[in-house]
Order: C-alpha cells, then structure tokens, then sequence
C-alpha cells in the first residue's frame, strides 16, 4: 500500500508543501486521504467521527498506522471535534463525508484564500454538501475532479463496480441480458464490461451517447421519452439505473420512469447503481431491488467496494486540483483535471 500512495503522489507530481490541509480520517480505503496530503507535503488536520463505518477511535488507529506506515505520521493532527479544527488556518479542505455539510457558519471561519477540491465531477455536484453561494461571495475556490483524466481514470473502475453490483445482488453477467437506463457520463462506462461477459444489454439514454454504445455493442432502445419495453427485452434479468442529479427523484417525471413499466418484466430487478428513488414506490409496485438503501445523492456501490485503488487515485486527483487552483490552472499534463464551479 505504502508504494501505491507513494507511486500516485510521484506520478501526478503532487506538491502541497507550506499547506494547511482539513479533511477526515475516516476507514477502510478512505483512510488514505490524510496520508496522501502528508506524503504531498501538506500540514494535514483530520476529523473523525462515529459513524457506521466504524467508531472515530477505529478510524483514528487505521489513519495512524497507515501514516506511519509511510513515514508522514508527525504531520497529522486528529480531532474528534469538528469546531477544533483550525479552519482559519485552511489552505484546503476536502468535501469528505465527516467534514459534510460545508455550510455558511462552518465556511464563514474559512480564509478567502482557501480552496475545496470535490472528490467528484463537476456535474456531480450535491447543493445540500456545500453552500456554493456562499464560497462564491466571500471568493473561496471551489473545483470539481476531472476522474477521466488519464492519469486519475477513476471512471476506468465503473464497469468493476456495475459487476460488483450485479453479483452482490446473486445474479451473474454470464449469459443474462441486462437494460442500461442512464442519463449520464456513466453510461458508456457501465455497458463495456456487460457487452463482454453478457448474453446483450440494451440501453435507454439520450442521444448523444448512442453512436458510443453501439460502437461498443449494445442495442439503443430509446431515450426516456419511451413508455414501452419491447418483448424480447422483458426477460432482462435486471435493470440498471443511474438517473442524475444523483439527489433528485426523477421517477414519474419522464414516460420511462414508470413502475408500471419496468413491473411488466418477467422478473422485475432494479439494480441501484446511482440516482434517488423511493423504496416505498418500488414496494408497492412489486419491483425487486439493490440495495435495500440508498441515501438520496449517493451511489447504490461505492468505489471502495472492489478495493483501494479507485479510492486513492480520486483522492489523490482532487488533492493536486487544490494544488492547480492556487495558481488558477486547469490542466495537467495537457489534460483537463480542475472543473472550476
């Protein structure tokens, strides 16, 4: 693990010395966040909390002995408070789940100097995790990553974790056919892996993505104005769904998102990859679905559920964003990897 973060922070040429980095310490593949910055350089502060996840002390210990681990130990400060943290002191804070929500009187301690790099595309941004208003009036910097950067490529991992959705559900790509409803950038991403290891899948989204999905060999059943599942697709053995803004309920404002619809599958299977709907409706309509539950504006899978790698590359691409927007650079390597908000 050591040579993995140490390998990363090398290769995207990660300098965060003389900065004043606030994030989490939190476990599991997320503990290497902290340890990134310290490798970088930063002065790194770390705020932990029970949650399910594990308890603030377990979350503490794993952070600790990874930091040690990597020799960067002595430049992390942990607090179990969030309000002791040094947030005048902030050159960077992270949108991590413990720091969450960044609001107006957390912010209103924060120098106008600082930055916050999302862990996430710009277009994934959740309102209810940040106040962007308010960052924008008092000039606090605020970046998406670009995760198809080639040297951070954490959107390479989503055709690993639609797989993993697949099989936690007790189901097998091998010989079954599977229907894509997605509206965005996920799409072509989550269809590779299935037109390899499947008996077909077919998709329903916007245009725009249908050359790439039939290049890639699925079948384009329409965009989501369609109100009908041709016969020889309603023995899909699941339908994948990731419907953005990630946070929004879009079922019932769209002719395919109908439950009426996806109930006239033999057996009907929705699989949760992304986008808020309400397990009640799936209930009340018969629909199967995974996972049981899934907050409104999170993934049904998480990146750490196939293992490490996606988790550092992303957090390591957002760290050398928040080195970029120091100097309100963009680009990396000839690449877009900073998305301004």
């Amino acid at each position: 693990m050591k040579e993995k973060l140490q390998h990363i922070i090398q290769d995207l040429n990660i300098q965060l010395q003389n900065e004043c980095v606030l994030t989490e310490a939190a476990s599991g593949a997320y503990a290497c966040t902290p340890v990134l910055a310290a490798i970088a350089g930063a002065e790194v502060h770390a705020f932990a909390r029970d949650s399910r996840y594990g308890s603030a002390n377990e979350c503490i210990r794993e952070v600790q002995t990874l930091a040690e681990l990597c020799g960067v130990s002595n430049r992390i400060h942990f607090h179990s408070e969030k309000n002791e943290m040094p947030w005048e002191r902030a050159t960077v804070i992270t949108n991590s789940g413990a720091l969450r929500p960044l609001d107006s009187p957390t912010l209103g301690r924060v120098s106008a100097s600082c930055r916050i790099p999302l862990m996430f595309e710009a277009w994934e941004f959740r309102p209810q995790d940040l106040d962007l208003d308010f960052c924008k009036s008092k000039g606090i910097c605020v970046a998406g990553t670009n995760e198809r950067h080639p040297q951070v490529d954490v959107f390479g991992y989503l055709g690993d974790m639609v797989v993993r959705l697949i099989q936690d559900a007790k189901q097998t790509p091998y010989r079954n056919k599977f229907i894509v409803v997605s509206n965005n950038d996920f799409t072509p991403y989550l269809c590779k892996p299935l037109v390899s290891m499947s008996a077909a899948v077919g998709v329903y989204c916007p245009l725009e993505y249908k050359s790439e999905i039939e290049n890639l060999g699925a079948t384009y059943l329409g965009d989501w104005n369609v109100a009908e599942i041709p016969n020889d697709w309603k023995s899909a053995s699941a339908v994948i769904y990731t419907g953005s803004p990630f946070s929004e309920n879009l079922w019932g404002t769209f002719p395919l998102l109908n439950f009426n619809i996806w109930k006239s599958l033999n057996s009907p299977l929705l699989l949760r990859f992304a986008g808020d709907v309400r397990e009640a409706d799936l209930v009340q309509h018969e629909i199967n679905f995974h996972p049981e539950n899934v907050p409104a504006g999170h993934m049904g899978i998480l990146p750490s559920a196939i293992g490490w790698d996606p988790i550092i590359r992303l957090q390591a691409g957002s760290l050398k964003v928040a080195e970029l927007m120091k100097t309100n650079e963009t680009h990396y390597n000839n690449f877009e990897l900073a998305q301004n908000l």
